[in-house]
């Protein structure tokens, strides 16, 4: 695809904004959004292809409510009142945007963190938030990196994430069925009976495929 029809659209169906682009990143550029309305991203490619006709999930929006701003702001007072590292601070607000679903923000905050910092839970916490808003494959990119510098705590989580990525993503049995068996040792060695004993239905529901 060469160009890209971006569009806004309101929980009423009405166009908000558009506009037609070549670029992949593009900022927003229509009237004041209103603060508790719900809205749509649409992308639809020149080719056809479009963001609602794939399974995707997180292409939807809302602006934080008048008293949700408050609370972030709030949060994010305490948060710098605290003596905490500036890696640990940066940590913290990130925790407090996801909260309120600002993922962009919470984004933003883990990538400047992760240039100085080699944090297993960075890299998780990013894998974990492009999974939610439904960027498998930018999620499967940091739960990688995540399983290279975890502990044995976060390598299991990498790797149940992986799973799920493997099978629900890519239809691949046989890698899902990998990286679950690997996150099922992982448990066994932590002693989290429940978690291994979640792997374990896991592993028999794609076994049974």
């Amino acid at each position: 695809a060469k160009e890209y029809t971006v569009q806004v659209i309101a929980a009423d169906g009405t166009v908000t904004w558009q506009t037609i682009t070549s670029q992949t990143q593009i900022v927003y550029g229509g009237h004041q959004l209103q603060n508790g309305v719900n809205y749509l991203l649409k992308v639809t490619a020149d080719d056809g292809a479009s963001s609602t006709n794939e399974n995707v999930t997180g292409i939807g929006f809302a602006l934080l409510s008048t008293d949700d701003g408050k609370q972030v702001d709030a949060a994010e007072a305490k948060v710098k009142a605290l003596s905490l590292t500036p890696e640990s601070r940066e940590f913290a607000l990130a925790h407090i945007y996801v909260r309120y679903g600002l993922f962009a923000e919470a984004i933003e905050k883990l990538e400047s963190l992760s240039q100085s910092n080699s944090s297993p839970q960075v890299w998780l916490m990013l894998g974990d938030i492009h999974w939610q808003v439904g960027l498998p494959l930018l999620a499967q990119t940091y739960y990688q990196k995540a399983l290279t510098a975890s502990d044995i705590e976060g390598s299991a989580k990498a790797q149940t994430m992986l799973g799920e990525i493997y099978d629900k993503t890519f239809n691949n049995r046989d890698e899902a069925l990998r990286y679950f068996k690997m996150a099922k040792e992982s448990y066994i060695m932590l002693g989290d009976t429940k978690q291994m004993q979640d792997i374990e239905k896991r592993i028999a529901e794609i076994e049974k495929r």
